[in-house]
């Protein structure tokens, strides 16, 4: 068992390693697994929310501005059970852990594109946002009716902002899925017509 604040300063002993190992295994690891948490969060609060407001049959604008609440809570609910399992390891094994990860240039895409997603996408939704809540309300006839809220300019509030990163982070994750796939299909183009050139020649010779 390890403490993970004293994980987040430890610096490697370098001299053991035949390779290049990061500065500090353990904050590469405890960085990586609260990103990956966040991620999966994301992915499992928006779907969870949006399948449980077709379920009840809720209208979508404005209770799926509560989807970030619900990413937030799913991604403390894995934070804490990741955590305990990375002060279960030993130091070789953080070093371990943390030296593959620095080498993981797939994780590192997967990184960057979530955190581009999450940053933009805020930027974007911020007009159309709510400033208040909106109030819903049955009429006299047991009619569910909602009160639109006011729409917001500048920046949205805790709720939408935080629902907006969740979106973003998967919208990231999912561009860089598509864009693997069309450079693979582009790569594989390019080879065919490459093979074709080539066996072309060889008939000419």
């Amino acid at each position: 068992m390890v403490n993970l604040l004293t994980e987040l300063h430890r610096e490697a002993d370098v001299e053991n390693y035949d390779e290049e190992m990061p500065q500090y295994p353990g904050r590469v690891l405890i960085w990586h697994c609260t990103k990956k948490v966040w991620q999966m969060g994301a992915v499992l609060g928006c779907a969870g929310t949006a399948i449980y407001l077709g379920v009840r049959r809720l209208p979508f604008q404005p209770y799926y501005w509560n989807a970030g609440y619900v990413c937030l809570g799913v991604s403390t609910a894995l934070w804490f059970p990741v955590m305990f399992r990375i002060a279960s390891l030993d130091e070789p094994g953080i070093d371990d852990r943390g030296f593959r990860l620095s080498k993981n240039e797939g994780q590192k895409d997967v990184d960057k594109w979530a955190f581009g997603g999450a940053v933009i996408t805020p930027l974007f939704t911020s007009p159309f946002v709510p400033t208040s809540q909106s109030i819903t309300y049955k009429t006299a006839d047991n009619v569910r009716k909602v009160k639109p809220a006011s729409v917001n300019t500048l920046l949205p509030m805790p709720r939408e902002l935080a629902t907006a990163v969740a979106v973003g982070c998967i919208v990231g994750m999912v561009a860089l899925m598509i864009d693997s796939r069309t450079r693979r299909a582009v790569r594989g183009v390019k080879n065919a017509i490459r093979d074709k050139v080539q066996e072309k020649e060889r008939q000419q010779q």
